[in-house]
């Protein structure tokens, strides 16, 4: 029955107790008809020989037998009627008519009342005695002549008559042939209505299926028509809800996964804090902007900017400040541009501008009001008030610069020179071969290599603490980051320090420098009982990823220490997603070498997780742009919440960067992040002073 449909159910439903009855009734009604012609022969055949036997009685009697012969030849002409047979007492025949068959020994049998004597298929053969009805005048008062009964008198002969049973057989199979074709035709009416009532009684039923695989092709529209009385009625207007309700749901999970999609999407090219486009977005077009001039016609001028005594405002009023600072520069800066430009925020206090179809004069002339504006911008925060300047690298581009390095190259080394005329100035880039990039580059080279040989580079301390209350983690966890103090008196930050470094050509060495400040961390903590945990993240940069022989002297170093346990180095997903293949032989190496390893700017680089399997990291440091999401963006919390539970299902745990306030912490605690860092969570100090209070509070 599971191979059937509904409409063929139906009809079985409908068609089998009705044939089954038809053909009973068709057996039982000509079962009875075959029977009744079969005893209406017979009772024929003993009707005749009833009335032939006291009809003849008088012509055997008197011997006359031209009397029988006529009687004889009467009865042949009957239907049916074979031959008629009139025998005397002592078995002589005295009449017949017709082909007899009857054997003598048929004859010769005691016939004590009309019977039939023989039937076959071909001859039906029946017999009566002829008795002697006319009684003596002596037996009308002999009183037991009286009691005798009819037919018990003298016999003087006997009667015979055969039938064809041809003409019964030919009814027989009329009957049989009527019978079938009325099975037949109440089949078909049957098989008609039946047929009709499942049609009618299906076809709701299969505009519901049609209408159940459309809605799983997708086709969420999709509704039936209602008005079927009964149970299927309310089958089709549950159904049209339904699909009214699945096609809401559908919309609205469409809306927000493109909603998801395009903020998602925004945040990959653009930065958090200020909107402007960020670095990479940047470069993408800025290397169109470059084959633009390659084709000619064209002048583009590129202008690359960074903040004059923004440290002093962070330092004096916090990070919160400089935040607000930079989105009110951004401001600033868009409200000056064209809407043809473009304006990014590189990263920290760097920006950079895109000035299509601009010649050097006019661009040099927008550099300049930016100064001016900038220089005369005052920033207030908290009944304090800040003014700030800005150093401008002007930069044509040249037909020689077919690269994006080159080009940024170029910005860098007249930003740096513009920094280091004392600020809030304009350096416009020569461009018959930066003859400025190699002095400014081999000054930072050597300021950085000087600082490394007399130690002049402070390690910071970022501490992280653990959200979850009932957290089993053993470690005490900080981040360390190296700065330049220079010499007059100047400090350059971590991030901006980095940044030098990395184009500078000395990130490998920084690395190796940090690397090897946590490991004496970590021997001095080692040797206070009430602060065995400690866990240091290193941030290791995109050139240490991709130097082979960095990563043996890192090895190298790391090998050479006994509580390698505690280190933890942290790569950037980005260049971790880059340079995925080197990625996975260093961490391999790591890992064999008992450290740790973390990736830091999770989620931001939009990338799968599959290169987790590659790193295989203990530690995730989320992208700071989700925790700035998270109040603003339903998208950002969905996107925390599916991180979160991919990490944990991996065993990684996870930490949130730059958590500024509370409400924040209340949020990742409910998503259930391991760990935060930020202004909200504990300020950034010196390693030393750091370590020491951690140990004090341990004991």
């Amino acid at each position: 029955m599971r191979a059937f449909n509904v409409k063929q159910r139906l009809l079985m439903v409908a068609l089998l107790p009705a044939a089954l009855l038809a053909i009973a009734l068709g057996i039982y009604f000509t079962w009875a008809g075959v029977r009744s012609l079969d005893q209406e022969l017979r009772q024929r055949g003993l009707a005749m020989v009833r009335y032939l036997a006291p009809v003849c009685e008088y012509g055997v009697l008197s011997g006359q037998i031209t009397a029988l012969q006529g009687y004889t030849q009467a009865a042949a002409r009957q239907p049916a009627v074979k031959a008629v047979l009139v025998v005397g007492s002592g078995g002589r025949i005295l009449a017949t008519s017709g082909h007899v068959s009857l054997g003598a020994d048929e004859m010769r049998r005691a016939l004590p009342q009309p019977v039939m004597l023989v039937q076959t298929a071909s001859t039906l053969a029946f017999g009566a005695p002829i008795v002697r009805s006319v009684a003596d005048v002596d037996d009308l008062f002999n009183e037991e002549s009286a009691r005798k009964p009819e037919g018990a008198g003298e016999e003087i002969g006997r009667v015979f008559v055969e039938l064809d049973p041809d003409e019964v057989y030919d009814r027989q199979r009329n009957l049989l042939m009527r019978s079938f074709l009325l099975v037949l035709v109440g089949l078909g009416m049957t098989a008609g209505f039946a047929l009709f009532a499942a049609n009618r009684a299906a076809q709701p039923l299969n505009r519901l299926v049609a209408a159940v695989r459309a809605m799983s092709g997708g086709q969420y529209q999709t509704r039936v028509d209602t008005g079927t009385p009964g149970e299927i009625g309310v089958l089709e207007q549950g159904f049209n809800e339904m699909a009214q309700r699945v096609e809401e749901v559908h919309r609205d999970l469409h809306w927000r996964i493109e909603e998801a999609t395009a903020h998602l999407a925004f945040q990959a090219r653009h930065d958090s804090l200020t909107n402007l486009i960020n670095r990479r977005e940047f470069e993408s077009r800025l290397e169109e902007a470059i084959e633009t001039v390659q084709k000619g016609g064209v002048e583009i001028c590129i202008l690359f900017m960074d903040l004059d005594r923004f440290k002093q405002v962070n330092d004096t009023s916090g990070h919160l400040a400089g935040d607000e600072l930079l989105r009110q520069l951004a401001r600033l800066l868009q409200g000056r541009l064209r809407e043809k430009d473009t304006v990014a925020r590189l990263g920290g206090d760097e920006f950079g501008v895109i000035l299509p179809d601009c010649p050097q004069e006019n661009a040099l002339q927008v550099a300049e009001d930016i100064c001016r504006l900038v220089s005369n911008f005052r920033f207030v925060w908290q009944n304090q008030m800040f003014g700030i300047g800005i150093s401008v690298g002007l930069v044509r581009i040249g037909n020689d610069m077919k690269t994006v390095a080159s080009v940024l190259s170029a910005g860098d080394a007249a930003c740096y020179v513009a920094k280091d005329e004392g600020g809030n100035h304009v350096h416009v880039h020569s461009g018959d071969g930066l003859p400025e990039q190699v002095p400014t580059r081999e000054r930072w080279r050597d300021r950085i290599e000087q600082a490394l040989h007399e130690r002049r580079l402070r390690c910071d301390a970022t501490p992280i603490r653990s959200l979850v209350a009932s957290d089993d983690s053993p470690w005490q966890l900080a981040e360390l980051g190296l700065s330049l103090n220079e010499a007059r008196g100047t400090e350059i930050t971590a991030a901006v320090f980095g940044t030098i470094a990395e184009r500078a050509g000395l990130a490998t060495l920084v690395d190796l420098r940090a690397t090897e400040v946590a490991l004496d961390m970590l021997a001095a903590a080692r040797s206070h009982d009430a602060f065995p945990s400690l866990l240091l993240l290193v941030p290791l940069s995109a050139a240490s990823i991709k130097s082979a022989g960095n990563t043996d002297r890192l090895l190298d170093l790391i090998r050479a220490h006994s509580c390698r346990a505690g280190l933890c180095l942290a790569l950037p997903e980005e260049a971790v997603v880059r340079n995925i293949g080197e990625a996975g032989l260093l961490c391999a190496a790591l890992h064999d070498a008992g450290c740790k390893v973390a990736l830091t700017d999770f989620g931001g680089w939009l990338a799968s997780f599959n290169h987790l399997d590659v790193v295989r990291p203990e530690l995730i440091r989320l992208n700071r742009s989700l925790t700035d999401d998270l109040r603003r963006h339903r998208s950002a919390y969905a996107l925390l919440r599916a991180i979160q539970e991919i990490s944990v299902d991996r065993g990684i745990r996870t930490i949130a960067d730059a958590v500024d306030d509370t409400v924040a912490v209340t949020a990742l605690r409910e998503l259930g992040i391991h760990y935060a860092q930020g202004r909200a969570i504990a300020p950034v100090e010196p390693v030393a002073a750091w370590l020491e209070g951690e140990v004090l509070r341990a004991g």
